[in-house]
């Protein structure tokens, strides 16, 4: 019997967020799948210098890694993510270069920081200015879900009400710290893209879109909890990218 090999869409994601809302701790634990302080032994989430960056980070501006993920049975989305550490830095806009061939924008908010989310607003207004067509796919990741209900300054219903307000953006609690919800997350986010290139004619429609795409929706605001990633990935279609070289992900785009 012959076997059908999934279509191939290649999409490159930028995280965007305010320096400390936790989007470099994020970054490590989708590149690592392990969290950047556990050597340290301590609840360390911040951005910025207190990461060490090698030569190549601090020459491009930027740190990036590669996600293989099925996001229906036909179609497999292979992400290039990316995050800036201008931004981590200074916490400001970014140049447009930044945003050249990006399909898919993570937004970053911390739970204990109230402000982080209300900033989320510029960078969405920014990411709309530089990234025309295809419109961007956005996800809010709402960082730090591990810690005490009494340091939270953002309710799980702020957060669900942010993302209703612009345009029904879906949101996750994550922790970069634990890996809750991260897997979901990207998994989502890799749906909305193939179900964005299917509308588009871009790839040809599969038989199960329609369902597939009806799950997605259903899916809790919070993610479940992918302490156990790889049970979850094995049972999602979530696997292991091979070594590519970050240098051309500016020219992975179909």
């Amino acid at each position: 019997m012959e076997t059908h090999q999934p279509k191939q869409i290649l999409a490159k994601v930028i995280l965007l967020g305010d320096s400390k809302a936790g989007k470099s701790s994020l970054f490590y634990r989708i590149k690592h799948r392990q969290f950047r302080g556990s050597s340290r032994g301590t609840d360390t989430m911040t951005d910025g210098p207190t990461f060490p960056m090698n030569q190549l980070t601090q020459t491009r501006g930027y740190d990036s890694c590669s996600r293989s993920i099925l996001a229906t049975p036909e179609i497999q989305v292979n992400l290039t993510i990316m995050d800036s550490v201008h931004s981590n830095v200074r916490g400001q806009s970014l140049s447009a270069h930044f945003y050249r061939r990006i399909q898919a924008v993570i937004l970053i908010c911390s739970l204990d920081n109230e402000h982080s989310l209300h900033r989320l607003t510029h960078w969405i207004h920014e990411a709309q200015v530089y990234i025309k067509d295809p419109k961007p796919v956005f996800i809010i990741a709402g960082t730090k879900s591990d810690i005490d209900d009494t340091k939270r300054e953002i309710s799980t219903e702020a957060l669900y009400n942010f993302g209703s307000f612009h345009n029904d953006i879906p949101v996750f609690e994550v922790s970069a710290k634990t890996g809750h919800g991260v897997t979901n997350m990207l998994k989502s986010l890799a749906e909305r893209l193939a179900d964005q290139r299917i509308r588009s004619g871009r790839v040809s429609n599969p038989s199960n879109r329609q369902s597939r795409h009806q799950l997605s929706e259903r899916e809790p605001l919070v993610g479940g909890d992918d302490t156990n990633e790889q049970q979850w990935s094995s049972a999602h279609g979530y696997v292991d990218p091979k070594d590519v070289d970050d240098r051309c992900c500016a020219c992975v785009i179909l």
